[in-house]
């Protein structure tokens, strides 16, 4: 059996998958979540963080982690996660050489908003890796494609990266930071399109397949889908540029996952795209209670899907 669980972590991306028979087999968690939960007003709250969720589960152990890109709301609770659990191996986009994670990179008082941004994700990423420095695990950088990578006898997954060019820049650009030689325009424009070079990953399991696409927008992979899907985690928190008509009539999910949380007042999620949702797959959750006309508020530590 498999068991997902979309946690509940506010504004963010956490999602533990394991593998169960009558112990656990195999357990990955793709992405971390951001390094709070964010504030709420209503009492009624189930967010948690990614770590004690992970506690609650009485897990100790991953066997992988995921990191799709370098946003805080998908890597900033990555430091706390490795204070309370051990993990075989990480996939990161992006990985510094290993003579620079005791390094941080500078905040220029000159940057803009976004390279600021850049800059203490940057750093959030580093303190997570030097807390793995000096433990047993193998660390991937993952900025290219690869086909039916087994996890175990029953799991595979694809790994889709869509800008090779873009990785290579991002890493000559972040190794930069960390030595002190970047400039301000080259974080800000990195930052710009962190979200689709980000890892997209489509696993399969017992003839069922489950599309984990983080914030890459379906303009990048829509053409490559032509079969329905099992579970779609909705790109980018169901925001309406990144969520299209042509990608949700093909996938027809029989169940579609959004991450969000019920406090932001800005376009995620969109209305048109939960309607978009609605007409084409047979179940529309999300991970926090929000409020969308039509659907009922729904209050849980996660989205929690199987797979016999």
């Amino acid at each position: 059996m498999l068991l997902i669980d979309f946690i509940n972590v506010g504004y963010g991306d956490g999602i533990l998958i394991r593998e169960k028979d009558s112990k656990v087999l195999f357990s990955m968690l793709v992405d971390c979540g951001n390094t709070t939960i964010g504030s709420t007003e209503d009492k009624n709250s189930k967010r948690i963080d990614v770590s004690d969720f992970l506690n609650k589960e009485r897990i100790e152990h991953l066997d992988l982690v995921v990191l799709t890109h370098l946003h805080r709301d998908h890597i900033g609770g990555l430091a706390k996660l490795l204070k309370h659990v051990t993990l075989s191996e990480l996939w990161s986009v992006y990985l510094p050489e290993p003579s620079r994670l005791h390094k941080r990179a500078k905040i220029d008082k000159t940057y803009s908003k976004r390279a600021k941004g850049v800059t203490r994700t940057l750093n959030m990423l580093m303190d997570g890796l030097e807390i793995l420095s000096g433990r047993d695990c193998i660390l991937r950088q993952v900025n290219h494609s690869h086909r039916s990578l087994k996890m175990t006898e029953n799991l595979s997954v694809n790994i889709d990266c869509y800008h090779p060019y873009l990785y290579a820049f991002q890493k000559n650009v972040l190794d930069n930071a960390l030595t002190g030689l970047t400039r301000g325009d080259d974080l800000d424009f990195i930052g710009e399109y962190f979200n689709i070079s980000g890892i997209r990953l489509k696993l399969f399991y017992h003839g069922r397949n489950i599309i984990l696409p983080a914030d890459v927008s379906s303009a990048f992979w829509e053409d490559e889908e032509d079969q329905p899907c099992y579970i779609l985690k909705v790109p980018h928190h169901a925001s309406r540029s990144f969520v299209s008509e042509k990608l949700i009539s093909t996938l027809q999910p029989e169940y579609s996952v959004v991450t969000v949380s019920n406090d932001r007042t800005d376009d995620r999620p969109s209305l048109s795209a939960i309607r978009l949702l609605q007409r084409y797959s047979k179940h529309v959750l999300f991970t926090d209670a929000v409020s969308v006309p039509g659907i009922n508020p729904e209050y849980h530590q996660s989205v929690r899907l199987t797979i016999p």
